[in-house]
């Protein structure tokens, strides 16, 4: 069972692997709020929260995905991060979800 906090997440052992991913994307989630905010704040270039995060988010697990496949673990990237939800890997190749599309 997940339970969403102000501070992150709690999950169980039986959870983990599902409750650390989610924990990635509401860090990831705050970051967005608070790097547009602060560049609307400074005005520079606006970018929206959810674009942000989804670029952030791209460019963390295609860096990620680029450190596996360099050892010759793309089992483990998929048992890490492949949900069918966030990305998927297949013929070698990444591919995100309709979820980190702009």
């Amino acid at each position: 069972m997940l339970r969403c906090l102000w501070g992150g997440v709690r999950y169980s052992n039986r959870s983990r692997r599902r409750g650390r991913l989610l924990s990635f994307l509401v860090g990831q989630a705050k970051m967005a709020v608070y790097v547009s905010r602060r560049r609307m704040v400074q005005d520079q270039s606006e970018i929206s929260p959810r674009a942000l995060l989804v670029r952030m988010v791209q460019a963390r697990l295609r860096l990620e995905f680029g450190l596996y496949r360099i050892n010759g673990d793309q089992e483990g990237f998929e048992e890490r991060w492949g949900f069918r939800e966030v990305c998927s890997v297949r013929d070698g190749e990444l591919f995100f979800s309709a979820f980190l599309s702009l």
